[in-house]
């Protein structure tokens, strides 16, 4: 049978304004206790060696019996739809990912390439010969190396099988787009977890496998303050403002971990869609192209909400409006500080929110237990939990409360007692708490742990459980179960959602998106507004923004928490953008300042409108992801915070649910937007 070749790889030079690593250079901050660099290894500039992955650079698909190519240019459309005639899909958004795989075409202006391969070892392989599937109307096999590659369409997009000659897993599983992309200049580079550095960045030539290895194991701290230039977790977006641009991403995380690598010579940009971990198959990959982002992301994001607890749930929760005890009373809270501020919430909040907006809600965040993992009420709440939220609920109050469940301090008689419930060599390094184990949920013993502690809090009387530090629990180590730590992570979300049933409201925090989307209601889907030592600060708040605006299109699949907007110690415009940044994902609208302390004027800053975005439900749009000037690495808050200069590059104009748009000047000098001054760090609203 005829080998049709569908694409190779080829060299171009540098083109001016593409990011290249250059000399390392190391940056401390004291009060995060991390080094930022530049994302280069020591002595080198990062870019990779031609020789640096040895692959094959081609990829052939039989001729079948009719003289065809064996492909078919019918795709399905990411809703589940009809199928649609074409290459491209659907007009504006060039879903590939449908069935039977399309590996090779033109669409939206962009000509593509798709292999999957395997990583064993240190060496990539790309299959280089593909057939359909006998036994897989909807699939592709390819030879790569002593095995077989296969991939197969499903409704959540392409997955990437392998089996080999010695039945083991590979290092690495996925699949390499190559794109011709006119005009392709950045790309969209997502942290780990809800805290971790998320925004746009120039484009770059491939980095050594060295510099993507060292990307790919960070942890903690470090991957939370992350340059952003090695790899994206989870999903990307690559190309221009004016277009045309690629989305890849996954669309459920199940059992490994899933990376992007971006790279580009030229206009010829190449990904490298990765599932790791010992992987006998990939998480499912969606994958398309075309000429607008926002369509292209919101398809990719409506791909992921199929999958999610809401799509499924009969009465999915509400966004919640209200107080949370912890960005100025920290861990020191006290019940008596907690009825204070409800009483001012009840007087202050409640005037300035929408008609028909729910309840409002308390939390009680970290200060309240004996110790990590000793989840009961410390001294400082003498009428318990429970005591405390049924004054609460009697005076028209919801009530939450946060905790971590997976982590236990290292000094409780837990920890002593049951050295075996822990995963082992995770531990977590607290700069307050100290040394926080990881438990370990495939022990049967443990996870019943988990569950008694879960049902105790809920039966207090508390529907909403702020869980917290999720990361931790997809770290490596040995478990009771041998299982990848993404499936242990999975396991855990099932069993706390098990334990406090389906009416109690979950919100991830410190965790990775889409996991678990299949069973918690809300997210934190950006960093934290403060941190103790350097309380509210108006440098924080564009990282908020520029998270946002690289994760908007999940909230699509959960309810997405920004973090609240705070009140004290900055000027009036930046208190008010303060308060549209936290509107912008529609999910939640917290106040956690102290209010007892707070100058009541700074309470009637309070806008009825941004509070009536941010718990509409529905996040605000960046009318283009791409920032004039891109970037080679993603600047960092507590950088700004100490020079005083505003460098994150933020998407200037967001579209409002409702039609209308704000601006926002995130930098420090005036700006005129079609005649109209917009001050430094001000918000201004713009009809429609």
């Amino acid at each position: 049978m005829e080998a049709v070749t569908v694409g190779r790889a080829v060299e171009r030079p540098l083109r001016a304004g593409v990011a290249r690593c250059g000399t390392p250079r190391l940056s401390v901050v004291a009060l995060f206790a991390v080094a930022l660099g530049s994302g280069c290894g020591p002595g080198e500039d990062g870019v990779a060696d031609a020789d640096a992955h040895p692959t094959h650079d081609t990829i052939s698909v039989d001729a079948g019996a009719d003289g065809s190519d064996g492909r078919t240019d019918t795709v399905t459309d990411p809703t589940g739809d009809a199928a649609v005639a074409g290459p491209c899909g659907s007009p504006g958004v060039a879903d590939v990912s449908g069935a039977p795989p399309d590996l090779t075409g033109s669409c939206a202006d962009v000509e593509y390439a798709v292999s999957p391969y395997l990583r064993v070892g240190d060496e990539r392989v790309v299959a280089d010969r593909c057939v359909p599937d006998p036994d897989d109307t909807a699939g592709v096999r390819c030879n790569a190396g002593d095995g077989t590659l296969h991939v197969s369409a499903t409704a959540a997009g392409w997955v990437v099988g392998w089996t080999g000659a010695d039945g083991g897993p590979a290092d690495e599983l996925g699949l390499r787009v190559v794109a011709t992309i006119p005009g392709a200049a950045g790309w969209l580079s997502n942290g780990f977890q809800s805290w971790s550095q998320t925004g746009m960045l120039a484009l770059h030539e491939p980095l050594s496998p060295r510099v993507v290895a060292t990307a790919v194991a960070a942890r903690g701290d470090i991957e939370v303050v992350r340059s952003g230039r090695e790899i994206s977790w989870w999903y990307t977006l690559a190309g221009s403002r004016d277009g045309p641009h690629v989305v890849a991403g996954v669309t459920r995380v199940e059992r490994t971990k899933a990376w992007v690598e971006v790279s580009a010579v030229g206009d010829e940009v190449t990904l490298w869609l990765a599932s790791g971990q010992n992987a006998g198959a990939s998480e499912p990959w969606h994958l398309a192209f075309g000429g607008d982002e926002e369509h292209l992301l919101e398809a990719y994001g409506a791909r992921v909400a199929s999958q999610s607890w809401r799509s499924t749930d009969a009465s999915p929760a509400h966004a919640e409006l209200g107080w949370n005890s912890w960005y100025e009373l920290w861990d020191s809270v006290g019940e008596t500080d907690v009825r204070a501020n409800a009483a001012l919430v009840a007087t202050h909040l409640a005037r300035h929110a929408p008609e028909g907006a729910p309840p409002l809600r308390i939390v009680v965040d970290d200060g309240w237990q004996q110790a990590w993992g000793v989840w009961e009420p410390n001294e400082k709440f003498p009428s318990g939990l429970d005591g405390l939220a049924a004054d609460l609920r009697g005076d028209g109050f919801e009530v939450g409360v946060w905790l971590a469940p997976l982590l236990v301090d290292a000094d409780t008689e837990l920890a002593a007692e049951h050295p075996d419930w822990f995963v082992g060599e995770a531990v977590y390094a607290h700069g307050k708490a100290g040394e926080l184990l990881v438990l370990d949920v495939t022990h049967p013993d443990a996870r019943e742990h988990l569950v008694a502690t879960i049902r105790r809090i809920v039966g207090w009387g508390l529907d909403l459980l702020k869980i917290d530090f999720l990361f931790a629990g997809t770290w490596n180590g040995p478990r009771a179960e041998n299982v990848a730590p993404m499936a242990a992570y999975h396991l855990a979300l099932e069993t706390i959602r098990e334990a406090a049933g389906p009416d109690t409201v979950l919100l991830a925090v410190g965790a990775p998106p889409i996991a678990g989307f299949d069973l918690v209601d809300a997210w934190r889907s950006g960093p934290d507004i403060a941190v103790e030592l350097i309380g509210a600060s108006w440098y924080f708040v564009p990282a908020q923004a520029r998270t946002t605006a690289g994760r908007w299109f999940l909230c699509a699949a959960v309810l997405c928490d920004a973090d609240p907007p705070l009140l004290r110690d900055m000027i009036h415009d930046e208190v008010e953008t303060s308060l549209w940044v936290a509107a912008s994902t529609g999910g939640a609208m917290f106040l956690s300042d102290d209010l007892p302390r707070l100058p009541e004027e700074r309470l009637d800053w309070l806008d009825p409108d941004p509070i009536a975005v941010g718990i509409s439900g529905v996040a605000a749009r960046p009318i283009s992801m791409y920032p004039d000037e891109l970037p080679a690495r993603l600047a960092n808050s507590g950088v700004d915070h100490v020079s005083r200069v505003s460098t994150h590059a933020v998407p200037l104009e967001w579209r409002l649910p409702d039609g209308r748009s704000v601006v926002t000047n995130y930098g420090d000098v005036e700006i005129s937007i079609e005649g109209v001054v917009v001050r430094p760090h001000q918000t201004i609203v713009r009809e429609p």
